[in-house]
């Protein structure tokens, strides 16, 4: 889970529970289980098995394709992958605008002068000092 869940704030328009309305959803889908029996079962008397099994066929190839996922998890998997998307963007304008000016600044001064610099400053905070010991004490 997410540390936001949108299922929190999801309603419906009339007032009721995400309970109530998969409650609905089911009682939905049991009437309509029934009418496709039904109507089969009208078929099969009609026109015979091998049309009432197409018949069939189609329905079941038609709910398969139906998302039977509820509501509030496909908003949550949704709001998720908004939010994670939406990250990655802030991390990238982030991320170039540091790299732009430290791409410049790198590749703008010659290597040399780095070396230089590195030197200077290896003398500036003591290591001078520390050389002249050590090659002292040999």
């Amino acid at each position: 889970m997410s540390w936001y869940d949108p299922r929190t704030w999801i309603g419906s328009s009339d007032g009721r529970s995400q309970a109530e309305l998969q409650a609905e959803r089911d009682q939905l889908d049991a009437r309509i289980a029934a009418q496709n029996s039904a109507t089969y079962q009208r078929i099969q008397l009609q026109s015979g098995n091998s049309a009432a099994n197409d018949w069939l066929a189609q329905v079941n190839d038609n709910l398969a394709t139906q998302d039977s996922t509820p509501v509030s998890e496909a908003v949550a998997a949704d709001f998720n992958a908004g939010a994670e998307e939406g990250l990655q963007n802030a991390a990238g304008v982030v991320r170039a605008g540091i790299n732009l000016p430290a791409r410049f600044l790198l590749s703008a001064i010659p290597w040399w002068v780095w070396i230089v610099a590195a030197g200077a400053l290896f003398i500036y905070l003591g290591g001078g000092a520390v050389v002249r010991r050590k090659v002292s004490s040999l």
